[in-house]
């Protein structure tokens, strides 16, 4: 979908943004004239998003009609596609944002006409897409926080006094650790770093999460019953993952920051 629009001289640091929403007001994508904050590359991590051009006069923006670029984990190679799903057929609005200012337009994706495919059949694959995509976010997102709140555990275990009074926290923080580099290592491989290292190393559960994305996506919008089966597998494989991080994330770590505060050590997690 190729956008025009001209803008006037803007600041430096004047942001623009490009906010493509569905038929229902429901959120799309959206774009920025700022890069992410914080945004690294790596080899097998997501592309970086475009950004939005702000020049003086006549600019152009292309949205190539896919939802958000699913987050990865640093350093962590997967070899796969993080794009999001392309959008499905339906009015679609873009809202152009600059200076307090705005203006908006509409648009429509037209079913592909080469293609028979029931339109209940087109929505739940939408649907399953989008269910998935959120979940992979989610899983990322999770590994990112307590891969971080285990670097910091590491950190302060090495800090603290030699003397005994120490010993009993210092032996349940280590156990901590133990156990969150185990569920850490059944998520993802940080072993795997560059392409031939996934001949070495064995995928673990988020890079078989998007392989299951990748191959569920198609040309051709409807979801396959060894898709669905394999979802099913996948989805009890979380519930139980899922439930081990929040163990360690509500009870665990809150249970050792209470006791590194009663020692004086004082609080260090941050969400």
């Amino acid at each position: 979908m190729v956008l025009y629009y001209r803008l006037p001289e803007l600041e430096k640091d004047t942001e623009v943004r490009l906010v493509v929403d569905d038929g229902e007001g429901r959120r799309v994508r959206a774009f920025s004239s700022k890069p992410a904050e914080g945004f690294t590359k790596w080899d097998g991590g997501p592309d970086e998003e475009p950004t939005v051009p702000k020049k003086a006069g006549l600019n152009r923006f292309v949205w190539e009609m896919r939802y958000l670029t699913i987050p990865g984990v640093p350093s962590v190679y997967i070899e796969g596609s993080y794009s999001g799903h392309k959008a499905p057929p339906g009015r679609y609005r873009v809202t152009l944002d600059a200076t307090g200012r705005t203006a908006t337009a509409t648009a429509e994706i037209l079913p592909n006409p080469l293609y028979t495919v029931a339109p209940e059949a087109s929505r739940e694959y939408h649907q399953v897409m989008l269910g998935m995509e959120r979940d992979l976010t989610a899983m990322h997102e999770l590994v990112n926080a307590l891969h971080e709140k285990r670097t910091q555990l590491e950190a302060l275990l090495k800090t603290l006094p030699a003397d005994e009074t120490f010993a009993g926290v210092r032996r349940d923080g280590q156990a901590l650790v133990e156990k969150l580099t185990a569920w850490d290592a059944d998520m993802v491989s940080r072993r795997t770093r560059a392409y031939d290292d996934v001949e070495n190393y064995a995928q673990k559960f988020t890079a078989n999460v998007l392989f299951l994305i990748n191959q569920t996506e198609s040309e051709l919008p409807r979801v396959t019953q060894a898709s669905r089966d394999r979802l099913e597998e996948t989805a009890a494989a979380w519930k139980a993952l899922r439930a081990r991080a929040e163990d360690m994330r509500t009870r665990d770590i809150p249970s050792l920051n209470q006791r590194l505060w009663e020692l004086g050590i004082g609080a260090i997690w941050k969400d």
